[in-house]
């Protein structure tokens, strides 16, 4: 991970978008977030990102209306970066995660002590060191 990871909040209205990138920005201290809302934007910073939490219903411009769609091409495309589906539904984390995904979580959960562990977790950080 480099110094600086990069996390692309994928397909998120922008309330939303505040509330996860305050969450990322206290998992990770001087993490950069890039809300993302078109497949140009998430091409331009896809190969630099480091996590990318993708909703369950995108919003904005993408090929795909709904976020699995959208995470199995970037697993079929070879892209490796850790990815989260957000969503509070139990069935579309289980479709995310048989398509690549890692365990998401909901946005209910966003101030869940453990949710942070798994931001820290898909960013490669040591969640004992960082408590």
């Amino acid at each position: 991970m480099s110094a600086k990871p990069l996390v692309l909040l994928v397909g998120h209205c922008m309330a939303d978008s505040f509330s996860l990138s305050r969450l990322v920005k206290q998992a990770a201290s001087g993490a950069e977030v890039e809300r993302v809302n078109s497949d140009r934007a998430l091409q331009k910073h896809l190969n630099e990102s480091n996590l990318l939490l993708v909703n369950r219903v995108l919003d904005g411009r993408f090929e795909f209306a709904e976020g699995v769609p959208l995470l199995a091409s970037l697993r079929a495309k070879g892209i490796t970066a850790p990815i989260m589906l957000i969503s509070n539904y139990a069935d579309a984390q289980e479709s995310a995660v048989q398509a690549g995904a890692a365990p998401g979580f909901g946005k209910r959960d966003i101030r869940d002590p453990a949710t942070m562990d798994k931001v820290r977790t898909a960013l490669g950080i040591d969640t004992a060191s960082s408590a």
